[in-house]
């Protein structure tokens, strides 16, 4: 169920809302190319959030949150242009913007992710990342140093103090969110969502097989530690 104050021109499609995630006693719902976020308490009726309590340039394509510091972070950018936004938020309603210059022109879906026991958020676009400790103050842009990487995917483990990340054709991984380390995955296509299991103690990550993007779906799954041995 969908609620909203313009419900008659909402016309909404479950696929173009990129990420949700739970914070401040709420899910919330949102996509990278617009203003328009969602929240629920129960994850069946959803209510659209007026956009004139948003800033202008949010965008909720990726999320993360910070139990630490209690803070959600919200990312995206003009599918046009090289301008990124990341905002943040204390409380899920009152939101500021940090505009971040220079990233890829070619990212669809930014993502980020908050990293535990690093104490940092890391926000990834196509083959650019930034990192912050705050939400706030975020680093220079940092290059992976590929292309071909425009829907990136995160995934932390506090587990293994772990970050993987992946792209159209490659796995990256690393301790410190500086130095990465690159693994060619043994199967083509497009790689999709990525996700830390603890109860299985791995990362599993789907992809769209190279010869139906549309309909083949390949499950693979990986421990990180092993790869680095």
């Amino acid at each position: 169920t969908l609620s909203s104050s313009s419900a008659a021109s909402d016309v909404y499609k479950r696929q173009d809302l990129q990420d949700t995630i739970y914070a401040f006693g709420k899910w919330f719902a949102g996509r990278t190319t617009d203003n328009r976020l969602y929240t629920s308490t129960n994850r069946t009726t959803w209510t659209r959030v007026s956009a004139a309590s948003l800033p202008t340039n949010f965008r909720g394509g990726g999320f993360a949150y910070s139990p630490t510091l209690n803070r959600l972070i919200s990312v995206g950018l003009l599918q046009s242009g090289t301008t990124g936004y990341i905002n943040y938020t204390d409380d899920g309603t009152n939101w500021t913007t940090v505009t971040i210059s220079g990233v890829d022109a070619v990212t669809y879906y930014p993502k980020a992710e908050w990293c535990g026991s690093l104490g940092k958020f890391i926000v990834s676009f196509a083959t650019k990342y930034t990192t912050s400790s705050n939400g706030s103050s975020w680093s220079s842009l940092s290059s992976l140093g590929a292309t071909g990487n425009s829907f990136p995917r995160l995934a932390w483990s506090n587990d293994l103090g772990i970050l993987v990340r992946t792209g159209n054709n490659l796995i990256y991984y690393t301790k410190d969110l500086s130095n990465w380390i690159t693994i060619t995955p043994p199967f083509g296509g497009q790689k999709g969502g990525v996700r830390w299991v603890p109860e299985l103690g791995l990362f599993v990550m789907a992809a769209s097989g190279s010869s139906d993007a549309f309909t083949s779906c390949l499950l693979y799954t990986s421990d990180a530690a092993d790869e680095e041995d």
